[in-house]
């Protein structure tokens, strides 16, 4: 039996989610002005819209309407040609999150929370972006029509459900890891207030941005884990790109939905031990293609277990050249996967000819 190891190459390592002293990470340069004006391209094409169904709701109190006032502080903000003059209201920012809702729904536009992000990154920094995103739910608007309806409150598990967007949250995640000391400990601090009154979809997003928070993740996880029946969220698989306690992974990926992003990370964290996990994904995947980018991370992996995986995939004829691959890479790993393999199907089956095929190279 060989030891279990795995071997990193630079475009695997760049699937990493980033975490504080990664090597090789920069911080991102943003213009105000450019990303304002990113955000007013997007404004314009719904303005007429969202300004013709404002009218018809009240500025003020009124069970779901308390929060139109604030709606409509951001829409005055967005009549500014120019980044208007902070100081920034992060609850201001979270409406105007609610008021983009219109881009997403009624035009079919793409990148519309992420183009707000940069903007609030690059006028208030990673505290600005974080606190705005944790509010943002309050402001979530159903489009029908012209009409909008304010939600000011929601069920305990919708955020997890509704709001985490990978999208949205990788870049609070970049901006943290690349932050100096200073700026980090202040959005800690932050991120500690919210995540202690926070509901658990609130926490899962934290506990993903903040990794190194490792307690955060274990909560998170452990609560999610205690609610039976239903869907996967999509704020518990994200967990897995901070989660480093083995058996608790093991329980994510068994419940976990679409997980394959994190697999990088997970490996990067606990190393062999992540491969019970990982094969607990990949056996939930149908596709050719999902198949191909889940056994791109297995694939990291040399050790007699995935070995063997692979060869039980060698009549799969879209997955061949990756398991094909993966046996010159690790042609001592061959040996025993595909012997077996082999010594199964007989001596005109494709896991012989590998086989064959491998030893004539040695």
């Amino acid at each position: 039996m060989s030891e279990a190891r795995v071997v990193w190459n630079p475009k695997a390592r760049k699937k990493i989610h980033p975490r504080r002293g990664t090597p090789g990470l920069k911080s991102k340069k943003r213009d105000p002005k450019a990303t304002w004006g990113a955000v007013r391209n997007i404004y314009a094409v719904i303005a007429d819209a969202c300004n013709a169904a404002l009218e018809k709701r009240p500025k003020s109190a009124g069970d779901v309407h308390v929060n139109m006032k604030l709606t409509h502080a951001a829409v005055a903000r967005l009549e500014s040609k120019t980044p208007p003059p902070g100081p920034y209201d992060p609850v201001v920012e979270a409406s105007m999150r609610g008021l983009f809702e219109f881009a997403i729904w009624h035009d079919h536009m793409p990148n519309v929370i992420e183009t707000l992000i940069e903007h609030w990154l690059a006028v208030g920094g990673v505290e600005l972006a974080l606190e705005a995103l944790v509010n943002a739910p309050k402001f979530w608007w159903a489009a029908i029509g012209d009409m909008l309806a304010v939600r000011d409150g929601f069920d305990a598990n919708d955020f997890g459900y509704d709001e985490f967007r990978i999208d949205w949250w990788f870049p609070i995640r970049f901006e943290l890891a690349t932050a100096d000391d200073a700026t980090y400990a202040r959005a800690r601090a932050l991120a500690t207030r919210h995540f202690a009154s926070g509901d658990l979809g609130v926490k899962s997003a934290l506990a993903y941005a903040f990794p190194a928070e490792k307690a955060w993740a274990v909560e998170a996880a452990e609560a999610r884990l205690a609610i039976s029946g239903g869907r996967a969220p999509p704020c518990l698989a994200p967990l897995l790109g901070s989660l480093v306690d083995v058996d608790l992974v093991d329980r994510v990926a068994e419940r976990a939905g679409w997980a394959l992003p994190y697999g990088h990370s997970l490996l990067d964290a606990i190393g062999v031990d992540a491969t019970p996990a990982l094969l607990n994904l990949f056996s939930k995947l149908r596709l050719a293609r999902e198949k191909r980018e889940g056994l791109a991370v297995l694939e990291l992996i040399e050790s007699d277990v995935v070995a063997a995986h692979f060869a039980s995939l060698i009549d799969e004829t879209p997955l061949r050249e990756i398991v094909f691959a993966y046996f010159d890479r690790a042609p001592q790993l061959a040996e025993t996967a595909l012997a077996a393999r082999a010594a199964k199907d007989g001596k005109t089956s494709e896991a012989a000819k590998v086989l064959s095929r491998i030893r004539a190279k040695r």
